[in-house]
């Protein structure tokens, strides 16, 4: 990744100050751009190269490297037939990369790496239809209605104030000070919501803009009026619901079925996060920050152990594409929201007959969102789910804990049904999570094994 990013950087400088740089030096360049770059990636596509795999990859890789390799390759190859074998490969590049959307256009690894993949996904769709004379369009491809959906991401993932859910190793908030360009490029080419300014990081995108400067105007702020995102959205393809409080203070939910082979993956089928006003005060505690050991599928802000649903047996969901859930049922009011989850398929467990997870959000006065698991077995088993959180916890007694975020408190009421329950409060063992410091798993558990029952619990704002 960065040598795609020095090597557009050069490619430029190279260009723009021709007269300003020794021929020795121009000579220089161009052939470091060549070996390491042209004929690198141009290898790559005929061999497979595990260095470079990213060639048909569906995640943000392949469109931020490729995209790279490209512009480098037209700016700087003097062979013809290799700028029209890079631009051939990457296109056939891309059809993988916009694979790795749902259908409804739902990105797994997040909003950040939208911003991230799907920008340079448009700045190299940009490129090609300059150089081409819009021949090559990229922004329409092969599934117009697709990359419509793709680039109303962002808006449609959002859940309020801000905020969106850090599910897999997306961040909850998107900083834009480290450029913006998929949103300019999104408003332009679909119709996206206009930025309120345009933040560009890169030279090529500079280079864009300076084309047509008026076709890249912002957001007006003072006359555009109230943006009012909806009640709730649905991602019915990858099966994600956002359910949005319009209270005062907003309390809303964001829960995902997914699978356990997505990008940037999590085991994470059925995880949730609460927002109430801006604080994230329960849910999803999101991904460890990028170290050694952050990959591993045992990490435990990986694994499901550190996400906050159910572990039967002292037995996490399993990974790999088969091992997912399923929404077998939606309904959507103005006044309550509900959204039943099969997760049963998430876990390798023979004894395991049936596991549905529950959310309810009746949005009446300030709100109460239920999260209910279900389950039945062919034999007793241990069963559990967990609260996890960065606020900090008071357990009242057996059945009530209050979290008390930033700003806002909540009241967790707990009840069971075949059983008494037990909570085992547990510090999360990963220093560096993204989302903050301190997290920790509140484990709720029922004390003897069984072969059937539920555990809820019911969230509600507390105000004083």
């Amino acid at each position: 990744m960065g040598a795609r990013r020095f090597g557009s950087v050069l490619a430029v400088a190279e260009i723009l100050l021709e007269d300003q740089l020794s021929p020795e030096l121009r000579d220089k360049i161009k052939a470091q751009l060549q070996y390491r770059i042209t004929d690198n990636y141009l290898q790559s596509c005929k061999i497979p190269d595990k260095n470079n795999h990213w060639i048909d990859g569906k995640s943000n890789w392949n469109a931020v490297c490729t995209s790279g390799a490209v512009f480098t390759s037209i700016a700087n190859a003097i062979d013809g037939d290799e700028r029209i074998a890079a631009i051939g490969s990457a296109i056939n590049s891309m059809k993988h990369y916009v694979s790795g959307f749902g259908a409804d256009g739902y990105c797994s690894e997040g909003v950040g790496y939208w911003r991230y993949g799907f920008g340079h996904y448009l700045y190299l769709a940009e490129i090609l239809f300059d150089y081409t004379d819009g021949k090559i369009n990229l922004f329409e491809g092969h599934d117009p209605d697709k990359l419509n959906r793709i680039a109303d991401f962002p808006e449609n993932f959002h859940i309020q104030n801000e905020k969106f859910a850090p599910f897999a190793d997306g961040s909850s908030i998107v900083k834009n000070n480290e450029g913006n360009f998929a949103y300019v490029l999104a408003a332009k080419q679909y119709g996206a919501r206009k930025p309120i300014e345009n933040i560009l990081d890169q030279a090529v995108e500079q280079l864009i803009v300076w084309k047509n400067p008026e076709d890249y105007t912002t957001r007006n702020t003072t006359n555009s009026g109230t943006f009012e995102v909806p009640n709730h959205s649905y991602f019915n393809d990858f099966g994600m619901v956002i359910s949005r409080g319009k209270q005062n203070v907003p309390f809303s939910v964001a829960v995902k079925s997914g699978h356990n082979k997505e990008n940037h993956n999590h085991s994470d089928v059925g995880t949730y996060i609460l927002v109430l006003g801006e604080d994230l005060i329960s849910g999803d505690i999101g991904a460890p920050s990028y170290r050694a050991g952050s990959f591993s599928p045992t990490n435990k802000a990986r694994s499901s152990w550190g996400h906050p649903v159910p572990r039967i047996n002292n037995t996490s969901q399993s990974n790999g594409r088969q091992f997912e859930g399923k929404i077998t049922e939606t309904k959507f009011t103005d006044a309550e929201d509900k959204v039943v989850i099969d997760i049963s398929t998430a876990y390798e467990l023979p004894v395991l007959e049936s596991l549905s997870r529950t959310m309810v959000n009746d949005k009446s006065s300030a709100g109460t969102i239920t999260i209910q698991d279900d389950f039945k077995t062919t034999k007793p088993v241990a069963f559990g789910t967990a609260i996890t959180t960065f606020s900090k916890y008071k357990i009242v007694d057996a059945n009530t804990i209050i979290l008390t975020g930033k700003t806002q408190k909540i009241k967790v009421e707990i009840k069971s049904r075949g059983g008494k329950v037990v909570i085992n409060p547990e510090p999360v063992p990963v220093e560096h999570l993204r989302e903050g410091k301190g997290a920790v798993r509140i484990g709720i558990d029922f004390e003897k094994p069984l072969a059937s029952g539920s555990i809820t619990m019911k969230y509600t704002p507390l105000f004083n």
